[in-house]
């Protein structure tokens, strides 16, 4: 892990190239993008989010950025606003903040086992996450967390030096962004619309049956047994149910079951049972 707290006076010259995108993004929609395209001049990054924190508040995102698909990134990003952040280090950090700025990097096995790991780093398959924390006014503070995927190699020392130098940019491109959301910019409050996110309350009550059983560990002749139906319509079922969710895998469903806390809820007596055998 590397945590290091920087001075705001302390920046010093930086690539032009760096800071055309980053500033050019402020108050618009595409300004986790800037962010991620402004950090890729350090190393690669697949991901960012840009959240504001206020006092104990769950925090507002602002922004989220990706080089790849977003529907895995934006599930987690929803459990997270909805409860996982309580478990965030960065969160419990920056109310000690001050002037300063907070450049973090942590490795996903270097954090403790919690179903913030889980739903963020395990479920997305993200190997590690450099972040960037600053105070805004009295009561609020900006992060942006840059992220990237399995396979990545490890920052090296001269990685972290050079994210450093860029923290401050960043922090005051974050303080613009932000403001320009309280104001009631567009640009900002129209980032992300979460009402457009596929929802388990989507499928209807056979297709949620079909779910729950598969999460649970049941196979497709199981479910036709345990519903009693033919394996076709079980299949057919599940399809239906993958496509309102725009998924394509078990491992998917499952992460949706977890970050939209439905699979908290009580098995039925059939699913004790079954879980047990296995």
């Amino acid at each position: 892990m590397f945590l290091m707290k920087i001075d705001r006076n302390n920046g010093g010259a930086l690539p032009v190239s760096a800071l055309r995108p980053l500033f050019r993004g402020i108050g618009t929609v595409t300004f986790a993008d800037s962010l991620l395209e402004t950090m890729n001049h350090v190393a690669v990054f697949d991901h960012c989010t840009a959240f504001e924190f206020f006092d104990v508040k769950p925090p507002t995102l602002i922004g989220m950025g990706s080089y790849g698909p977003t529907q895995r990134v934006m599930r987690a990003t929803l459990a997270y606003v909805g409860g996982l952040h309580v478990d965030e280090p960065v969160r419990r950090t920056i109310g000690d903040l001050g002037e300063q700025l907070l450049v973090r990097y942590h490795e996903r096995s270097e954090l403790p086992h919690s179903d913030w790991r889980h739903v963020c780093y395990e479920a997305t398959e993200i190997n590690d996450r450099l972040s960037v924390a600053a105070k805004t006014d009295d009561n609020h503070w900006f992060v942006a967390n840059f992220f990237r995927d399995n396979g990545r190699q490890k920052l090296t020392d001269n990685d972290l030096q050079q994210a450093c130098g860029l923290a401050v940019a960043v922090a005051m491109a974050g303080q613009q962004h932000a403001a320009l959301g309280r104001a009631g910019s567009d640009g900002v409050r129209g980032m992300v619309d979460a009402s457009k996110m596929p929802t388990l309350e989507q499928l209807s009550e056979r297709e949620n049956q079909v779910c729950r059983l598969i999460v649970t560990g049941f196979s497709t002749s199981e479910i036709a047994e345990q519903l009693d139906v033919l394996e076709s319509s079980v299949s057919t079922y599940r399809k239906r149910a993958y496509a309102k969710l725009q998924i394509n895998s078990r491992r998917e469903l499952m992460q949706l079951y977890r970050t939209q806390k439905i699979a908290s809820t009580p098995p039925t007596e059939q699913e004790v049972v079954h879980a047990g055998r296995r």
